[in-house]
């Protein structure tokens, strides 16, 4: 009998999924093998993520989840800015909507993202 049961989360899902909510976005996690990630909300659109680490590589189940799926394009975020660019929260200046759908900026010296984000600067410093 097949398993539905997907066997592990990556590690960087927990900052993909505290960022997509820092700007708004309502976020599901999904446990089905070779279903994407997270299902996720956001300006009344609907994305699905499949959460990556940075060598990671779409299992079998994945690769055909993908081939058969006629809905909206699975997106593979790494990271925490993948998936904010992906879903639309990054607009071309760099700045993210916050939920009330103001633009902000983070404070961190040559950062352009909003406040209170969880890391991956803009110029490439990983800030907790």
């Amino acid at each position: 009998m097949p398993s539905f049961v997907a066997s592990r989360r990556d590690d960087n899902e927990p900052g993909i999924v505290k960022a997509l909510e820092q700007v708004g976005a309502s976020v599901y996690r999904v446990d089905a093998k070779g279903i994407p990630d997270l299902l996720v909300g956001f300006r009344r659109r609907t994305f699905i993520i499949e959460v990556k680490g940075p060598s990671g590589k779409l299992t079998k189940a994945q690769r055909e989840f993908r081939k058969n799926w006629r809905g909206a394009a699975v997106i593979i975020a790494r990271t925490n800015l993948e998936a904010l660019i992906q879903i639309g929260a990054v607009v071309d200046d760099g700045e993210i909507f916050s939920p009330d759908l103001t633009r902000k900026r983070c404070g961190i010296e040559g950062c352009r993202l909003a406040p209170g984000h969880p890391g991956q600067h803009k110029f490439g410093a990983n800030i907790p």
